[in-house]
């Protein structure tokens, strides 16, 4: 079974490449451009995994995080930032559960695939 990720973020060309990168991957990946976007994907993809940036219009990261871990609570949940003034709000996500990894995005690519290559799908 292939794992389904849900890659989150507000530029639209970030979220397409990187959906396009694990997709060639092995992954089967889908793309949203904001929280409320991605609430909707996770209705029809069901992901395993959630790749979001920690900084997003309206609804962050951090409060996507917890939407996902209240109604999709096996979703496993990465925030991804280059923001440093954010890392507050993500200790306190990941200190409550919501948040699973923190990777920044000058980290990038390895270490989100190194993420996801210890994930086995459940469904």
């Amino acid at each position: 079974m292939l794992l389904r990720v849900l890659m989150v973020d507000s530029d639209p060309i970030v979220a397409d490449a990187a959906t396009k990168l694990l997709e060639a991957r092995g992954y089967k990946a889908r793309a949203a451009y904001s929280a409320e976007h991605a609430i909707l994907v996770a209705g029809d993809l069901q992901p395993h995994v959630l790749l979001s940036d920690a900084v997003l219009p309206g609804m962050d990261g951090a409060d996507l995080a917890a939407w996902f871990r209240e109604h999709m609570p096996s979703c496993k949940v990465v925030l991804i930032s280059f923001n440093p003034s954010i890392a507050g709000r993500v200790e306190e996500a990941m200190r409550g559960g919501n948040v699973h990894e923190f990777i920044s995005k000058k980290d990038g690519l390895g270490k989100i695939l190194t993420f996801l290559s210890a994930i086995t799908p459940e469904q």
